[in-house]
This record gives structure tokens, C-alpha cells and sequence, in this order.
């Protein structure tokens, strides 16, 4: 073999491992997309396991039913209520956030809305919401607000 002939199938082989080495990058990065996707869904789903378990506690669950009836709430209730309200919020926006990020199925997503809305439409949990707007993000809030038909709640003169 002439040499010019060895280098232009030196230079074949090359441009035939750079195709099967971008191949094999596309497929590793698919593979590891999978897996923060799937980790991701995992570890929300896994918060929403933890946040139902607060909210089957008997102290939380009465709180939530007296917010949820109007009854008035303890100073120490609503300060309970407003962390209850907060595990709420931070959990379904960081799902927010992963599914506009698509690390999540908006499907998903979606049926965590209704217990949001369940959570936060009554009075105390309205009130939280108007008065806490500015530490959630706005795409969210304004989302939320619209899926759950938020409505302020009069203000008492």
C-alpha cells in the first residue's frame, strides 16, 4: 500500500468513528435524560406520599377542615395552617417547575392541582395565598390561579 492510499483510509476509518461516536453520545445522552426524568417523578411522587402522610394526621386534618369550613383558626392553628399551606405550595411548584423544565409528564402534574386547589380555596388559605404571592413563582401563581379559580377574599372594614 502506497502511503497517500494508507492515509486516505486512515482518514475513512476516522470519519466513520466520529458518526459512530456521535451515535453513541446521542444515545447517552437519551439514556441519562430517562434517568433524571424518571428520578425526578420519583422523588415528587415520593414528596406527595410524605405530604399525605402530614395530612392525615389528625392536628393537620382538623385544621384543614376548619379552614376549609371557615371556622375560625387558633393563632397557633393558623400557624400551623400556614406551614401546611407552604408543603403545599412548595411541592406542587417545584412539580411546576419540573414539568415546564419536561422533566415531568404535565399530565402528571395536572392531577396534583385539584388538592391544591382543595388546600388553599377557603378563607385562611386565600389569604395566605394574596399575601404570600411574592415568594411564588408568578407563572405559577398566575397558573394556579386561573386552574383553581382563585378569588380574594374581601377585605374586612
Amino acid at each position: 500500500m502506497r502511503p497517500k492510499n494508507v492515509a486516505d483510509w486512515a482518514e475513512v476509518i476516522s470519519a466513520f468513528a466520529v458518526v459512530i461516536s456521535l451515535f453513541y453520545l446521542a444515545f447517552s445522552v437519551q439514556q441519562n435524560t430517562d434517568a433524571v426524568r424518571a428520578s425526578t417523578l420519583n422523588n415528587v411522587t415520593t414528596d406527595i406520599g410524605t405530604l399525605m402522610q402530614v395530612g392525615a394526621r389528625k392536628e393537620t386534618a382538623t385544621i384543614t377542615m376548619k379552614a376549609r369550613n371557615d371556622e375560625p383558626l387558633s393563632d397557633t392553628e393558623k400557624e400551623q395552617f400556614l406551614y401546611w399551606f407552604f408543603q403545599n405550595i412548595a411541592l406542587t411548584e417545584s412539580a411546576w417547575l419540573h414539568r415546564e423544565q419536561s422533566r415531568i409528564d404535565g399530565g402528571y402534574y395536572e392531577t396534583m392541582v385539584p388538592f391544591l386547589c382543595y388546600v388553599v380555596n377557603n378563607k385562611a388559605g386565600r389569604e395566605i395565598w394574596f399575601e404570600w404571592k411574592d415568594s411564588i413563582t408568578e407563572a405559577f401563581w398566575l397558573e394556579t390561579m386561573e386552574k383553581c379559580s382563585f378569588k380574594a377574599v374581601p377585605s374586612a372594614h
